[in-house]
């Protein structure tokens, strides 16, 4: 079927009216070198009044009139009629144009076998100084000179051009694949100089843009995304000429036309690029990373984490989510997409095929490690049964790819999302790998650090003195990030055996804390880990402190050592606190962590830091701005609590909770709740009991003001 019964045939329907005037600026964008005016108001500005369009040129072509022109559409059936109607209506009002100086344009999108007799009879008023139809067979005929526009209205109609699709078609469909849509503003966040290139090549240049991001589908995004932020009039035109070519037949039919298009290049051939370059087109090449690339390729960087949040939250999304979504967008625009896709399962990447994910699973287990350090390089191989060399050739080549699941920055290699990675791949899981983990997690996290070994004040300089970890800083976050994301997963995510990847994370986090019970030097050097177990299992976690809490000489007192140099101090209790703090973000933990933290300072043996446990507790409980999820009355009730069990620890906080002079926000209802409370207690003749009157129960059978109320 021929393109102009395609046409006329999709004037029937609805989207053709709202349509209409946008074909036709961007056929006048695509066709006139330079255009000065060319307003048709689309969509819902169809009903406005006025002319439907206005072009004013200063040399047209053969379907635009030299000068200015003004221009009236219509889908309607009875085509004379509503061509009548318009006609006369101008005439009578043209609205600020001079009829003797303009010419009269008139398009319909069917076909109209008399519009020759019209235009002669209108001609011959004399009134305009030229009068034109133009209907389906016309819109065919202009649309040959527009290849863009041609692709662009084929797809909207149902005819999709072969090898082609439409810059403005391609970011229309990538923005909406997410909910929400992604913006240009987070495709650029951090990437203004990148923009500034574009927009200047736009003009200036005829010299192939390449492009190279982390894919080929990135490097294209950034680019229509770049042009959605010209001015309008300059976006229009540059939308009107620039088409995705996907194969060297559709290039070839392309660069037969006349008009100056953009071609991207979406296709492996450099020496269709000859062609292009003798007859003057514009030529785009989007790289991936897997891509070579010269002097001259532009270079995208990584998204700005700032840029990233602002635009993310632009969106709806909470600021809370929105910060791990903007982190994730950083690492990998692509796995952020897949995770607001509407349909993921469309989005699976080639590494989390059947025949690809196996060879993956030791990377997402460990998350990252260091190449250069022989523990880390043992500890995967034990992962994955091959050896390492393997291993690291599996790597380089999917860091290669487009949609990559790892990247490696200098000496260390980074599963991009952990989340991703679990959510595509631990099916593949079997009873095995588990077990490989979770000896590897005793042995990395249950390895004291060799410093610990040493005196306080000789601490500092391990390193230098032969006392290095046998596996690095990385390699040991990464295991414990797992556990937290596997705790996170809950019981969405069954494992081999049944059992939920929560309960998994659960047993190792039991098993390894048995070991830190006996050994202080384990919970030292888990400390900056201490908050990712927590997280993953967290009443786990506080059976272990309240256990390290027990005895003359309990365990986690030894983590009050300072570490000093001449320039700073450090002591690994600082971790035991950030741990205590985020559960008691919690309203079912925070009386457990609460409780803690007050047996925790009322053995603090003191120190220059200023983390101290006393300082904790006024965080969580701070007025106006506490640092817990738990409502007002269950913040007084776990006070009560604590009172009963650590009174002095309680009267020194209660105390602190009190406004400074420079506090904000001391005006809280908090005070006549609670805090007030205490002290008219006190006034009566209240006094804090000596630790000595303190009850001997254990904290998790403390009364029910620990439970959160159901």
């Amino acid at each position: 079927m021929r393109l102009a019964a395609l046409i006329a045939s999709w004037a029937n329907r609805r989207d053709a009216q709202g349509t209409l005037p946008q074909l036709l600026r961007r056929l006048v964008h695509a066709t006139v070198e330079r255009v000065l005016r060319a307003g048709f108001p689309a969509g819902e500005g169809v009903q406005l009044g006025g002319w439907d369009g206005i072009v004013a040129v200063e040399q047209g072509n053969a379907f635009v009139p030299d000068g200015t022109s003004a221009w009236e559409l219509g889908v309607n059936k009875d085509i004379k009629g509503k061509a009548d109607d318009d006609y006369e209506k101008r005439r009578a009002d043209p609205r600020g144009i001079d009829p003797a100086q303009s010419t009269f344009v008139f398009v319909t999108p069917r076909r109209w076998g008399k519009k020759d007799k019209w235009v002669a009879a209108r001609q011959s008023d004399r009134v305009w100084r030229e009068v034109r139809v133009y209907d389906a067979d016309d819109l065919e005929e202009w649309l040959e000179l527009a290849p863009a526009v041609h692709v662009w209205l084929s797809t909207l109609i149902g005819k999709h051009p072969e090898g082609t699709v439409d810059l403005g078609s391609f970011w229309k469909d990538w923005s909406a694949i997410t909910q929400p849509a992604t913006s240009p503003e987070l495709v650029l966040s951090g990437r203004s100089d990148v923009v500034q290139t574009i927009h200047s090549w736009l003009p200036e240049s005829v010299a192939p843009l390449t492009l190279q991001a982390e894919s080929r589908d990135e490097a294209l995004s950034v680019f229509a995304a770049a042009l959605q932020q010209l001015p309008e009039e300059q976006r229009v035109a540059a939308l009107s000429r620039a088409i995705i070519v996907n194969d060297v037949a559709a290039w070839h039919r392309l660069t037969a036309s006349d008009q100056p298009l953009i071609l991207i290049q979406a296709f492996d051939n450099r020496e269709a690029l000859g062609r292009t370059a003798r007859t003057g087109y514009k030529v785009v090449i989007p790289l991936g990373r897997a891509d070579s690339t010269s002097a001259k390729t532009v270079e995208i960087p990584r998204l700005s984490r700032e840029e990233t949040l602002k635009a993310v939250v632009a969106t709806g999304i909470p600021e809370e989510r929105a910060r791990d979504l903007a982190e994730l967008a950083r690492r990998s625009l692509t796995s952020f997409r897949r995770k607001l896709a509407l349909s993921p399962e469309v989005q699976q990447p080639e590494w989390a095929r059947p025949a690809n994910a196996r060879s993956l699973l030791p990377v997402m287990l460990a998350g990252g490690w260091n190449d250069t350090i022989d523990g880390d390089r043992q500890g995967i191989a034990t992962l994955a049964q091959v050896p390492y060399d393997e291993i690291s050739a599996t790597l380089v080549r999917w860091a290669n790819e487009a949609d990559p699941p790892v990247r490696r920055v200098g000496d260390a290699w980074f599963l991009i999302s952990k989340e991703d990675a679990w959510s595509l791949l631990a099916r593949y899981l079997t009873r095995d790998d588990l077990e490989r983990f979770e000896n590897i997690v005793i042995e990395v996290l249950g390895s004291p650090d060799p410093r610990f070994d040493l005196p306080e004040d000789q601490r500092w300089m391990a390193g230098v003195i032969g006392h290095s970890p046998k596996y690095s800083g990385l390699f040991h976050e990464g295991l414990a990030d797992t556990l937290a994301v596997m705790g996170a997963r809950g019981d969405t995510t069954p494992l081999t055996g049944g059992i939920s990847a929560r309960d998994y994370a659960t047993r190792i986090i039991q098993k390894l804390l048995e070991h830190a019970n006996a050994d202080w030097r384990i919970w030292a050097s888990l400390s900056r880990s201490l908050s990712l177990l927590a997280e993953a299992a967290p009443d786990t976690f506080l059976d272990a402190v309240e256990k390290g809490l027990t005895g003359e000489l309990p365990v986690l007192l030894t983590l009050f050592s300072e570490q000093q140099n001449v320039l700073f101090s450090s002591s690994p209790h600082t971790g035991l606190l950030w741990a205590l703090e985020t559960l008691a973000w919690s309203l079912e933990h925070l009386g457990r962590a609460a409780l803690l933290l007050a047996k925790l300072a009322r053995l603090d043996p003191g120190g220059k830091l200023a983390n101290r446990p006393q300082k904790s507790l006024r965080a969580i409980f701070l007025p106006w701005s506490p640092q817990t999820t738990a409502t007002l009355e269950r913040r007084c009730r776990v006070l009560d609590a604590m009172r009963e069990r650590e009174p002095e620890v309680t009267w020194r906080l209660l105390c602190q909770l009190l406004p400074k002079f420079l506090d904000r926000g001391g005006r809280s209802n908090f005070f006549p709740a609670c805090v007030t409370k205490a002290v008219r207690l006190n006034g009566s003749g209240w006094k804090p009991p000596t630790a000595s009157s303190t009850p001997s129960r254990s904290i998790s059978s403390l009364p029910g003001a620990l439970t959160p109320s159901r």
